[in-house]
Formats: structure tokens, C-alpha cells, sequence
């Protein structure tokens, strides 16, 4: 890293970690027939919300050069859309079925996740949150990084995407269940 700002050290340091990683890589055999795939765990925390938007933002990366051509997709995705979106790359069908979908085929109306005692949902203007001890919720425009509550006026939204985050909650609960009680 050159950055003497510790932010962009870290960027500088996982750019050039990466790149390295590769060009060794390409040295190899199985290079040509690999796909690979890089993804983080978390993004950045920011403060403009009670919920950081920043930190649950990460990139999803496919690499196969020769094979997958450059693209960009800027839909809503979730980790769990990973292992379809590849088995999908590599022309396979899943063999169970979850939660994620292949992001070359279908597209998310909402994108949920959560963070201790809050549930978040976006689409592609707002972002919904709940939080699960004082039940109070908000929305925001965070297209335009508004921070003033529009949840008021725009109640039929909010509560289509409550509904989806819990929905998918809930479905997820109910399979760890069947599963704990059928093992």
C-alpha cells in the first residue's frame, strides 16, 4: 500500500493481493478450465443510517478469463445467490433447492439481510429498516443518500418489503426446523 490513509491501504493491499494471486495462477496448467470466484465477507461501515448500508454492500466477482465474458450486473443480489448464480456459469442445475437464484436469469424485487437487532431491505430506490426490539421502522431514500424517514408517505412499500424480509426469515426458520426434528 502507498495510501497513507488506512481506508484505501486496505483497498491498495487487497487490489495487489488479488492481481499477484492471479498472475501466479495463470502460470498454471488448470488455469484456462478454472472459474474463479471472489467475494467479501463484509464491506465498509458507515454512519449515515442506524444500519450500516455500506457494510452489507460487497462486490461478487467471476473470473474465467477465455470464458465468461466482461460484464457488469447492478441488481440486487445476496451471498446466498452465489452458489446458483455459478452452478448456473457452469451450465449445472442445482441439486437442492434455496433461497439464492442464478442473477443471469432472475432478478430480486428486494435484498434483505441483518445486523444484531435490525432487518434491512433494499430495492432499487429505498432502504427499509426494522428494528426487532423497539419494532420501529424507517424508510429511506438511500438512491439519493437521503436520511429523512419517507416512510409516511410511502407506507404500501415499506410494508412490501417487510413482508418479503420476513417472509424469507421465516421460510428459513421453518427448514432449519423440519431439518433439526427429521436428522
Amino acid at each position: 500500500p502507498r495510501s497513507s490513509s488506512l481506508e484505501r491501504a486496505i483497498v491498495e493491499y487487497a487490489d495487489w493481493a488479488i492481481g499477484r494471486f492471479v498472475r501466479m495462477a495463470s502460470r498454471e496448467p488448470w488455469f484456462s478450465n478454472t472459474l474463479f470466484v471472489f467475494v467479501a465477507d463484509h464491506g465498509a461501515s458507515d454512519s449515515r443510517y442506524d444500519m450500516s448500508l455500506a457494510y452489507h454492500h460487497i462486490p461478487m466477482l467471476f473470473y474465467a478469463p477465455g470464458r465468461i465474458p466482461p460484464q457488469s450486473c447492478d441488481r440486487l443480489a445476496l451471498q446466498l445467490d452465489l452458489g446458483p448464480t455459478l452452478l448456473g456459469l457452469l451450465q449445472q442445475s442445482p441439486s437442492c433447492t434455496t433461497f439464492g437464484i442464478d442473477l443471469q436469469r432472475l432478478a430480486r424485487p428486494f435484498a434483505y439481510f441483518s445486523s444484531d437487532d435490525k432487518i434491512g431491505v433494499l430495492d432499487g430506490t429505498y432502504f427499509y429498516v426494522y428494528r426487532v426490539g423497539s419494532r420501529l421502522e424507517s424508510l429511506y431514500r438511500y438512491s439519493d443518500h437521503s436520511t429523512q424517514d419517507e416512510l409516511p408517505q410511502h407506507r404500501s412499500r415499506s410494508q412490501a418489503m417487510r413482508r418479503y424480509a420476513f417472509s424469507m426469515l421465516q421460510s428459513s426458520q421453518q427448514m432449519l426446523l423440519q431439518h433439526s426434528t427429521s436428522g
